[in-house]
């Protein structure tokens, strides 16, 4: 006879939920590599490591989010980022195995059905098998939006073609977690809720989904998937944090010769806008003007331009918008106030739980720039980080 548990049983104690660290800020992450047949559709970042970029063979219009690897050797798209990557690998470690020690809540949620799991709706809990589990029908996992569920597997996972894990009352796939030592299968058409912490390889089949993360100590494979990072993850619907003002006057701005060729006056305005497992951070200085200093001009150390300088005390008007992608994770309530955030470091910071990073250009830099001057008769200065420095419209003389 098959355990049942079901929402009219007594509830065990809730869980804690399995801190993943930065290793949450993927949807797909492995050691030895990612295979797909495409095409499959990946909504999440993905990054393996320490294996090389060349065993990533996802394509780039297949992922919404970014691909991180270790080396220049993966998709074109993709974003080099080894320290990032270590840590995240060191993260999913770290979290394995502090699922895989939680203590089952109790004798009824130990080696449920024997490792077969038919006809079963499960509450909250931290269930263990000591042997491998199949999932051959729909699973219903009912429960409320904060329960916690945590599987621990001490073989194989299989779940069944064209089977389901379905939440009910309102349980959420961010807080299942299953902890597995052997192979993941999941079946065609399968349908799968949670995150996979597997101490081998996860294999998603033909069609299969998942809704959760697939985070592998060895390799990912798809074929034809869909795999979305779970909905408690920053997405599309969520507010942008917008700072107030920053009121910034006389700025020393740095020309290519490393001389201060102008003071600049603006307001800079800040826009963080949550995506998936990563931030968008804009910003835009309004209301800006400038006075040149005495000296070289700004691009004249580029090697594009014929050296130039630049008259002291020329008035004009600046426009400067940058942007780039921070991984992170956002401390709940933190604000922030003209004390505590004077500048770009400060202001995430405050923001954001330590361990924040940026994303990493091809250039070697963390932002894009879009910069003008306009002294009117007397010249215009613009630069973009396509190929900033070099790309000057002309010197302020």
């Amino acid at each position: 006879m098959l355990f049942a548990m079901t929402a009219s049983a007594a509830l065990p104690p809730n869980p804690p939920v399995v801190d993943l660290g930065t290793a949450g800020n993927f949807v797909i992450l492995s050691e030895q590599g990612i295979t797909d047949v495409h095409p499959s559709v990946i909504t999440g970042n993905i990054g393996t490591s320490p294996i090389t970029g060349a065993a990533i063979l996802v394509t780039c219009p297949e992922v919404t989010g970014i691909i991180f690897e270790v080396n220049a050797a993966g998709p074109a798209c993709a974003v080099t980022a080894a320290s990032l990557l270590t840590t995240a690998v060191g993260d999913m470690g770290t979290a394995y195995t502090d699922a895989a020690g939680r203590a089952p809540s109790s004798a009824a949620t130990t080696n449920v059905g024997a490792g077969t799991l038919a006809g079963l709706t499960l509450t909250r809990g931290v269930y263990r098998w000591g042997s491998a589990v199949t999932i051959t029908t729909d699973l219903t996992l009912n429960g409320a939006a904060n329960d916690v569920w945590i599987f621990q597997v001490n073989g194989t996972l299989d779940m069944a073609t064209d089977m389901s894990i379905i939440l009910t009352g309102g349980a959420q796939a961010k807080n299942i977690f299953w902890v597995v030592t052997g192979a993941v299968t999941l079946g065609p058409g399968s349908s799968f809720e949670g995150t996979i912490l597997a101490q081998t390889n996860i294999a998603m089949q033909t069609d299969a989904t998942l809704n959760g993360r697939a985070l592998a100590q060895t390799a990912v494979t798809l074929e034809m998937n869909t795999v979305t990072i779970p909905a408690s993850a920053p997405i599309k619907g969520v507010k942008a944090i917008k700072l107030a003002p920053i009121h910034v006057v006389g700025q020393n701005d740095i020309g290519t010769c490393g001389n201060v060729w102008a003071l600049d006056t603006f307001e800079k305005v800040y826009t963080i806008t949550p995506g998936y497992g990563s931030y968008h951070v804009d910003v835009v200085y309004n209301k800006g003007t400038f006075v040149t200093v005495a000296g070289v001009s700004p691009g004249s150390c580029e090697g594009s331009v014929s050296p130039g300088t630049v008259a002291g005390g020329i008035k004009g008007k600046m426009k400067q918008n940058y942007d780039g992608t921070v991984i992170g994770t956002l401390i709940p309530g933190a604000k922030c106030s003209p004390t505590t955030c004077t500048d770009t470091t400060s202001i995430l910071n405050t923001l954001f739980n330590e361990g924040w990073s940026w994303v990493i250009l091809p250039d070697g830099g963390h932002w894009t720039w879009i910069d003008s001057y306009d002294a009117g008769p007397h010249g215009k200065w613009f630069d973009t980080s396509t190929n900033w420095p070099f790309d000057d419209t002309g010197d302020i003389k």
